[in-house]
């Protein structure tokens, strides 16, 4: 139930990384949170997904959605994070090295 929770509020909190279309008091709860997170929709969904498996008490469909999460999100973010150090180069490089994505064995 944890990790459905934490995938939850990830995934909720994603939705509102550009604070100059919200009102003042959502632009300070939910203030840009790539500034501490990484692809922060992905940290939601990837925790989501293992926490559904977990209280629904599959170990074999748990095993089946982290190979299967964790390959497609390291695809993903392996490609994207190419794009951005070829556009931002050492800026996006500082960020990444910073700012954790908090998805097993993602740099």
């Amino acid at each position: 139930m944890f990790w459905l929770r934490v995938g939850f509020i990830g995934l909720f909190l994603s939705l509102f990384p550009v604070s100059s279309f919200l009102s003042f008091f959502f632009s300070f709860f939910f203030a840009d949170w790539n500034r501490y997170l990484r692809h922060p929709s992905y940290f939601g969904f990837f925790w989501w997904g293992l926490g559904t498996q977990i209280m629904l008490g599959n170990p074999v469909c748990f095993v089946g959605y982290s190979l299967v999460l964790w390959k497609f999100f390291n695809n993903r973010i392996r490609g994207e994070e190419e794009l951005l150090v070829e556009f931002f180069e050492d800026e996006y490089q500082e960020y990444r090295a910073r700012t954790p994505a908090f998805i097993p064995f993602i740099q």
